[in-house]
């Protein structure tokens, strides 16, 4: 009897095992995402779960058969199957989150370009239990600039979260108040989206002072990260074709200023081989230093996995 329920629950109930815990939605997150096989191993890593749990889980879900495995031995990969009756709504539901995440970052970037522009950096971190739930616009400054700056982005970042039916609160950092709590953005329950200028840690480690100084930290900085971005591009060159995705989607909320930056990335990346874009992203061209500073979110969003994953290797 109880395997007779199981069968039927195949074909009534499908999502209570294909969406039925976490580790299940993060595995098809990654798999619809790249739309290509990868080890098991692989998987966990970018799906951030670990190896033992996406196992199970991937065997859970080839059972219902939204997963299959391709190759044998050593070089079995396992992949999204798309042949399945319910793989095009599963897809309809990650570009759907894709988008409202999206459009959300996207909006807060404007406002950071426009309302903010004379802080150091500007960034979206989504706050988890214990200090609370919802998202956070992170704002760095100079102290004496720092509370103008956050109470003018206070009202259009709730605005903005309001529309997207989450809620979205600006706080004021100044360099000491980092320094005091030994600020560390890249921790294991944060994660960071840029919005504007250098992430804090990296503006911490730059440290006082201003005028031509911090502009050389603050370049200096942008070439590390474009380095990380580099090396994972290597590995995987797929990222490329979600830039150019990412960046067409932006266009038709950009700002004229935004536009005009975007359609500079739009012609890097359609012009460029991957063995030459690694070398420009790196290189002391005046349009390289300039456009680093506004790098796709899915570059962004890589060369930080890759930093987090090799630090919890040390």
């Amino acid at each position: 009897m109880a395997s007779k329920q199981t069968k039927a629950n195949k074909l009534r109930t499908p999502w209570d095992t294909i969406l039925g815990t976490k580790s299940h939605v993060r595995i098809l997150r990654v798999l619809d995402r790249t739309r290509e096989s990868m080890t098991v191993r692989e998987l966990a890593r970018r799906a951030g779960e670990h190896l033992r749990s996406v196992q199970l889980a991937v065997t859970r879900l080839e059972d219902v058969g939204m997963v299959e495995r391709v190759g044998t031995g050593t070089q079995l990969h396992v992949r999204l199957n798309e042949r399945h009756p319910l793989a095009p709504a599963t897809q309809q539901l990650f570009e759907a989150e894709r988008e409202r995440f999206d459009r959300l970052v996207n909006h807060l970037k404007s406002l950071a370009n426009e309302h903010a522009s004379e802080a150091t950096a500007v960034w979206l971190r989504e706050r988890v239990p214990p200090d609370g739930e919802g998202l956070e616009v992170g704002l760095l400054a100079a102290s004496g600039e720092v509370d103008a700056l956050t109470d003018s982005l206070q009202q259009l970042v709730a605005d903005a979260g309001a529309r997207e039916e989450v809620t979205v609160e600006v706080r004021g950092w100044s360099r000491p108040d980092l320094e005091a709590l030994e600020w560390s953005p890249l921790s294991a329950t944060d994660q960071i989206v840029l919005l504007w200028g250098i992430l804090p840690e990296q503006a911490a480690r730059a440290g006082g002072g201003g005028g031509r100084r911090s502009h050389t930290a603050a370049d200096e900085a942008l070439l590390e990260r474009a380095k990380q971005v580099a090396a994972v591009l290597e590995r995987r060159p797929e990222l490329v074709l979600e830039a150019r995705e990412e960046i067409a989607k932006s266009m038709s909320t950009a700002t004229p200023h935004e536009s005009k930056t975007l359609r500079e990335w739009q012609q890097v990346l359609d012009t460029m081989t991957l063995s030459r874009l690694r070398k420009w992203l790196v290189s002391h061209d005046e349009r390289a230093k300039r456009l680093r500073q506004s790098m796709p979110f899915v570059f962004l969003q890589a060369a930080d996995q890759r930093s987090g994953s090799q630090g919890g290797q040390r």
